[in-house]
C-alpha cells in the first residue's frame, strides 16, 4: 500500500520538495554573496527552536549551513552540531575549545574549524574522516572551491604571531599555505572569483590580497587606511555585465568606517563612509545592487556606480549580514531580537518576527524556509502555513487543500465528500476518517516526522485521488 501510495501519478503533490544544496557556506556561496535564488515562504511564523547542549554566547555573523538533504550543521560554544529539518539532533562533536567559524559542506562532508587549532572533515552522517593542523581560528569560515579545495585563514596567538591562509585538498593534504609576517590574523571568510581562479583574502595586516587560487601566489593587494588592521567584513565578489566587483568593510578611525569597492585589478572604484565600524559582509544582488551594513544599524542600497538608493536606520543595535532571497527581499537579523524581511525598493519593513536576542545573519533552507541563530545559539525555523492544490481535472477546481495552523492541519476537499487516510513513514495508517468537505487532523498525539495523506473521492462518477506530503515537527 505504501509504494502505491508514493507512486507518480498526475494527482500526486509533494508538499515539500526533496532538498538541495540551498545554503552549503558562509553567505551562501564561494564569492560570499549572501544572494540565493529560492523564495521565502509566504505569511512565515516560528515553526520550531532546537537548543544546543552548552548554552552559549551567540556570535552575530554566525551562519549555519545546510546539506543536501536539508540538515542544519552549525557550531554553539563546545559542540559542533547537526540538526534534521524537523529541529532533532542527528549528531554532535564535542571538545574542550570553542566551534565559532562557519562550516562549509561539500560533496557528502562537512567541513569546520575548531579553536584548538584543526579544521574537521566528518561525513554528514557524522563519522570523522580526517584533521588538519592550524593556530588558533577564530571566526574565520571555510569557503569550497569547484574543484573541492578548502581555503581558510588563521589567526595568532600569544606565541605565533604570523597568519596563515591555508589551501586544503579534499582529502586533508596540504595544497598550500601562505603566511603573513607579523599580521594579527584572519576574523574573515575568503572568497572565489566567479571563475574560481583567484582567492580574496585579508590576514589583518592593512591589506586585501588577490591570489591566485592554484599556487597561492599574490596577483595583487590594496592596503587600506584604517587605524585598525583588522578586518571582520569577509570580502565578497560578484561579475555585473561583464564587470568584477569586490567588496569588503574596515573597522574604520574613530569617525567611522568604510566600505570599498574594488575592480579585478585591485583599483579602487569608489568608497562609501558609514557613521560606525563594519564588521558585517555585503549582500550582492547580480542585478547589480548592493546592501551594506554597519554596526551604526544603518543598511544601505547602492548600485554599481557608487549611488545611494536608500538607507535605513533600525535602531536596535548592531546588525547581522544582510541576505537576499530569491525575488529580492532582503532578510536581516538584529541585536536587540528582530529577524527583519524589508521591501528592496525602499527599504521598508515587510514582516518582522520577535526572537530573542542577538538575531544572527539568517539562511533560506531549499523549500524557502528560513534558518536563524539567536541568544546562545538557539536554532530557529520559520515556515509558512502550507497551502498545496490538486486541481479537480473534470472542473478545473482545486481539489486537496491543505493549510496549518500550528500542530492542526486543515484537510479540504471543496464541496466533496470521501475517504481520507494519513500514513507514517513504514506505510502503516495512522489515522482514517470519511472526510466532509473539510476535516482537522491534530498531530499533537503523533511524533515528529514525515506523513503522507491519501484523500479518495467520487466527482460525476470518476474516481479523483489527492496526495500530499506533510512535515510534522515539534
Amino acid at each position: 500500500m505504501f509504494r502505491n501510495l508514493i507512486s507518480t501519478s498526475a494527482l500526486f503533490l509533494v508538499v515539500y520538495t526533496a532538498y538541495g544544496s540551498a545554503w552549503p557556506q558562509y553567505m551562501h556561496d564561494a564569492q560570499n554573496t549572501g544572494k540565493t535564488d529560492i523564495c521565502i515562504q509566504e505569511d512565515l511564523s516560528l515553526s520550531w527552536t532546537y537548543s544546543p547542549p552548552q548554552s552559549a554566547p551567540g556570535w552575530q555573523w554566525n551562519q549555519p549551513s545546510l546539506d543536501d538533504d536539508g540538515n542544519i550543521y552549525y557550531g554553539a560554544g563546545y559542540y559542533f552540531l547537526s540538526v534534521n529539518p524537523e529541529g532533532l539532533l542527528r549528531w554532535s562533536v564535542h571538545t574542550e575549545y570553542a566551534f565559532i567559524g562557519p562550516s562549509a559542506v561539500n560533496n557528502g562532508f562537512v567541513y569546520f574549524p575548531c579553536s584548538e587549532g584543526s579544521l574537521y572533515a566528518y561525513t554528514q552522517d557524522g563519522d570523522f574522516s580526517w584533521s588538519y593542523p592550524m593556530v588558533q581560528p577564530v571566526n574565520c569560515g571555510t569557503t569550497v572551491g569547484p574543484d573541492g579545495t578548502i581555503y581558510i585563514g588563521d589567526t595568532t596567538n600569544l606565541t605565533v604571531t604570523d597568519a596563515y591562509l591555508y589551501a586544503v585538498n579534499p582529502d586533508g593534504s596540504e595544497k598550500w599555505t601562505l603566511s603573513f609576517a607579523g599580521a594579527d590574523g584572519f576574523y574573515t571568510t575568503p572568497s572565489l572569483d566567479p571563475d574560481g581562479t583567484k582567492l580574496y583574502a585579508a590576514p589583518g595586516n592593512f591589506n586585501l590580497y588577490a591570489l591566485n587560487a592554484v599556487t597561492g601566489v599574490e596577483l595583487w593587494s590594496y592596503e587600506y587606511n584604517s587605524i585598525f588592521n583588522l578586518v571582520y567584513s569577509s570580502p565578497a565578489v560578484a561579475e555585473i555585465s561583464g564587470s568584477k566587483y569586490i567588496l569588503f568593510g574596515d573597522l574604520g578611525n574613530m569617525g567611522g568606517g568604510h566600505w570599498r569597492i574594488l575592480d579585478e585589478n585591485g583599483s579602487e572604484r569608489w568608497t562609501t563612509s558609514v557613521p560606525n565600524s563594519i564588521q558585517q559582509s555585503a549582500a550582492i544582488d547580480p542585478d547589480g545592487y548592493f546592501y551594506l551594513a554597519s554596526n551604526g544599524s544603518v543598511l544601505k542600497k547602492i548600485d554599481t556606480s557608487g549611488t545611494q538608493l536608500w538607507s535605513r536606520t533600525f535602531s536596535q543595535g548592531y546588525l547581522s549580514n544582510p541576505v537576499i532571497e530569491g525575488s529580492g527581499r532582503v532578510l536581516i537579523g538584529t541585536e536587540s531580537g528582530y529577524l527583519h524581511i524589508l521591501d528592496q525598493n525602499t527599504g521598508s519593513t515587510l514582516e518582522s518576527f520577535y526572537l530573542g536576542p542577538n538575531v544572527g545573519s539568517p539562511i533560506v533552507g531549499s523549500n524557502g524556509e528560513v534558518y536563524v541563530l539567536y541568544g546562545n545559539n538557539i536554532l530557529a525555523c520559520l515556515e509558512g502555513d502550507l497551502s498545496v492544490n490538486n486541481e479537480d481535472p473534470s472542473s478545473g477546481e482545486p481539489f486537496l487543500q491543505i493549510s496549518r495552523t500550528g500542530p492542526t492541519f486543515k484537510i479540504s476537499i471543496g464541496d466533496n465528500s470521501g475517504e481520507c487516510f494519513i500514513y507514517n513513514t513504514s506505510g502503516r495508517v495512522v489515522f482514517s476518517e470519511t472526510i466532509e468537505r473539510d476535516l482537522y487532523w491534530s498531530t499533537a498525539d503523533y511524533p515528529a516526522g514525515i506523513y503522507f495523506v491519501r484523500v479518495e473521492t467520487n466527482v460525476n462518477g470518476e474516481v479523483i485521488e489527492g496526495n500530499a506530503k506533510l512535515i510534522v515537527v515539534r
